[in-house]
């Protein structure tokens, strides 16, 4: 961290709200704001009502760094530094301090008024703050396709590559609602089931879901498997947890975070346990939703 004390960048601010949890970010410029205010408008709120994430916004130097530094098997990857009471997060452009405990108080650091609010910083920092509203809240933040049909979602997970996105276009192209082709948020209800909305973030296939009032119970969880026909299969207990866990960034190897982790993810399992979806990449989806209907 700079040795000068951080100032804020400017006076306005914005909330945001989904997946039942508000962030509210103090400290941006009028351009800041205006460049969330049109990036986020499907998920801004003119009031707060619940638990709020703070964070402010401020500016001061930040070292030039190699971008190299934060890459990870050739993927950007911000470097964490996991704390008891939250986390230290570094990457290019930016350093964010968030505290988890007693409550969610955070600063966003950036040395670029305008890099400051583009998606490799604020929209990759809000990913982060939003996988542990989840864990508070006994969910899960998961790299995962969510497709809405006959009012409950389906969520699949997998390796890179594993057609996330191609079977969301798919499902789209059907006439099904999206989610998101990359990232999801389930939480917990009081009937022991789970449920699933709509998230700001999206991967190859874009931002095509703006009815953020969607919120459907979980039917099925899947991993993704290439096959020439369409299938259904159970995998053990034990490899459930490992793959699902797999699929929760960040918080899966925060080492003070990782038995309430453990804990969501086998209430998940049980509930709706893990299975593997066989499938054919140019398959008409109507197939596959048979499938999983039936």
């Amino acid at each position: 961290m700079p040795s000068k004390k951080p100032r804020s960048w400017g006076t306005q601010t914005i909330l945001l709200e989904f997946a039942g949890q508000q962030y509210f970010f103090s400290g941006l410029t009028t351009s800041q704001k205006q460049r969330l205010d049109k990036r986020f408008s499907c998920v801004i709120s003119d009031r707060a009502t619940r638990q709020v994430f703070t964070t402010a916004m401020e500016c001061g130097h930040i070292p030039s760094e190699d971008p190299r530094k934060y890459s990870v098997n050739d993927f950007y990857t911000p470097q964490s530094r996991y704390r008891a009471d939250g986390l230290d997060l570094e990457g290019y452009g930016f350093r964010a301090t968030i505290d988890l405990s007693p409550a969610a108080e955070c600063q966003l650091l950036t040395g670029d008024e305008h890099q400051a609010v583009t998606p490799i910083i604020f929209e990759n920092y809000l990913r982060v703050l939003a996988a542990y509203a989840a864990l508070m809240q006994g969910g899960v933040f998961l790299h995962s396709a969510g497709i809405v049909f006959g009012g409950r979602a389906y969520l699949f997970i997998g390796r890179s590559g594993a057609g996330k996105s191609t079977l969301s276009r798919l499902a789209l192209d059907s006439g099904c609602t999206i989610l998101s082709d990359d990232a999801n948020i389930v939480l917990a209800l009081d009937n022991g089931g789970f449920q699933a909305g709509p998230v700001p973030f999206a991967g190859e296939l874009g931002q095509v879901n703006t009815h953020f009032d969607t919120i459907c119970p979980v039917a099925g969880i899947y991993w993704l498997e290439q096959s020439r026909e369409a299938s259904v299969s159970q995998i053990k207990p034990s490899l459930q947890t490992a793959r699902i866990l797999s699929c929760c960034p960040v918080v899966n190897i925060d080492p003070f975070r990782l038995p309430q982790m453990l804990n969501n993810v086998h209430s998940l399992q049980q509930a709706v346990p893990l299975q593997v979806l066989h499938f054919r990449r140019d398959q008409p989806f109507s197939v596959i939703r048979h499938l999983l209907e039936n």
